[in-house]
């Protein structure tokens, strides 16, 4: 009987192998299939957007003011918003366009996007042909624009490129640790959910709340996923690995990249001493796409030559910066409603520079802020306050989140989530000193401590809130006590 027994135990783990090995041997086979998949997706751009990407400056040059010409006498044919800009300043054939002559044209501002939808869009596209889609609002309510699905299949084929060089795949298991709620779908049908886990192979996960019992439920679904790429907001990875470092907890993921938000130096140190690799940092917008990525020696990001021209508009006066200004983005293959010499809102500085990596693509090597999130002084001059964020957050540890509020001219609200070495005693003066000196003359400033800083509906949190742009008020129940400098 024993031996039966036996026998029986041994032919059921056999076929408990069997399973698992067919199991584990499906896998392979899904995961090969959605790579292949997500490759004939965009098969016919790939290759081509590879070849650009890894071109020379010179190359560079020559393929995006090809491309722009193009693009600028499809808006002059099609677009009646375009027609009427170009003929204002004396455009109508784009054949022998100069880069001199097409900075001649005047930005594309957000009111303007928002004002003249259907007189930007093309006519030789009807609306139901192209894909509709939102911009993010990050400091205005959210946009709608158009793109044709040409255009948005070589946005991916960019995309794609961009992430190999990171360590990412398609058909490789990932993880997100988002701020954006709307990109978040919370009671997903049961359709939904084979596409997350099947198709597409990722994990979502809330950025907000973080307490500790929901870091932990993260570390364990990580866990349990063992995903071969996290992508994550800057702020809440860097609280996560903070929880994780206090925790003792370990998570092996082999690359990880952060967007949305500044990444600061102290956050990147977290997140290094977490998870054991440096991450990627990028920038993007939902209307541009992918604009600008890390290379593996973290010093500026790339900016997608394939898919977007960016240049500096200097025209906003920033004292003392020359190589700082507005970033205006053109996008390169949108047929179906063109982004021309369109001004994103973001400020940050671009170098030409050749980059150690060999990737002939200039880099921006600073993101200073939104446009709104700029600060005034007596003078006039106009001072980015992300700037300030970095001087203040990079290397201390008092707080462990921040938002700059100029109420007025000479006047300031911090709010602070206080960190492990926040003394109220002299930590709340030395904000006040800093941002004198920063400003360079005498402020009025109050400092609130509170449990969390306000988000913006697309889950960012904004560091710095110039004159023009306040909309938030941290709601009572929130708020911890207050300073007066």
């Amino acid at each position: 009987m024993v031996g039966i027994g036996r026998s029986g135990s041994l032919c059921k783990w056999l076929r408990t192998v069997k399973k698992m090995a067919a199991k584990k041997r499906l896998s392979k086979l899904l995961h090969e299939a959605i790579g292949i998949w997500h490759s004939k997706e965009s098969k016919r751009f790939r290759s081509e957007a590879k070849s650009v990407i890894s071109a020379g400056a010179r190359r560079v040059d020559e393929f995006q003011l090809g491309r722009i010409r193009q693009i600028c006498q499809i808006a002059y044919d099609h677009s009646l918003f375009y027609r009427e800009r170009f003929q204002r300043i004396g455009l109508r054939s784009f054949e022998n366009l100069t880069w001199h002559r097409f900075y001649d044209v005047p930005v594309l501002t957000k009111s303007e996007l928002r004002e003249n939808l259907l007189l930007l869009k093309s006519d030789a596209y009807s609306l139901d042909s192209l894909r509709v889609a939102n911009t993010g609002g990050t400091t205005t309510s959210p946009t709608t624009y158009f793109i044709d699905w040409e255009a948005n299949e070589r946005r991916w084929a960019a995309t794609n490129e961009w992430d190999k060089r990171i360590g990412y795949s398609p058909g490789q298991k990932s993880a997100c640790l988002w701020g954006a709620n709307q990109d978040i779908v919370t009671n997903m049908s049961w359709k939904m959910k084979i596409v997350h886990k099947v198709i597409r192979r990722r994990l979502l996960l809330s950025a907000s709340p973080l307490d500790d019992e929901t870091m932990y439920r993260h570390y364990e679904a990580l866990k349990r996923w063992r995903p071969s790429f996290l992508q994550a907001y800057p702020t809440p990875l860097a609280i996560f690995s903070e929880f994780m470092l206090k925790q003792k907890l370990r998570l092996r993921i082999p690359a990880i990249s952060v967007t949305a938000e500044p990444l600061l130096d102290r956050q990147r140190e977290l997140i290094v001493q977490a998870f054991g690799v440096e991450p990627f940092n990028w920038y993007g917008a939902r209307e541009a796409g992918r604009i600008a990525t890390e290379c593996e020696y973290h010093n500026g990001m790339h900016i997608n030559g394939y898919g977007l021209h960016v240049s500096i508009d200097r025209a906003g006066n920033f004292p003392g910066r020359d190589d700082t200004g507005n970033l205006i983005i053109t996008d390169l293959w949108n047929k179906g409603m063109p982004i021309i010499r369109y001004e994103i809102g973001d400020i940050g500085a671009i170098s030409h520079d050749p980059c150690e990596c060999g990737n002939g693509m200039p880099r921006i090597m600073r993101l200073e802020g939104r446009c709104a999130d700029v600060f005034i002084n007596s003078a006039g001059q106009r001072i980015p306050g992300v700037s300030l964020t970095n001087r203040i957050v990079a290397d201390d540890s008092e707080f462990r989140e921040l938002q700059f509020i100029q109420t007025a001219i000479g006047e300031f609200h911090v709010l602070v989530v206080p960190g492990a070495n926040w003394c109220q005693a002299t930590s709340p003066g030395a904000i006040t000193k800093r941002l004198e000196e920063f400003m360079d003359e005498s402020l009025r400033v109050t400092v609130e401590l509170v449990k969390e800083i306000p988000r913006e509906k697309s889950g960012k949190v904004r560091f710095c809130i110039g004159l023009n742009g306040q909309e938030h008020a941290c709601p009572a129940n929130k708020r911890l006590g207050n300073w007066n400098g």
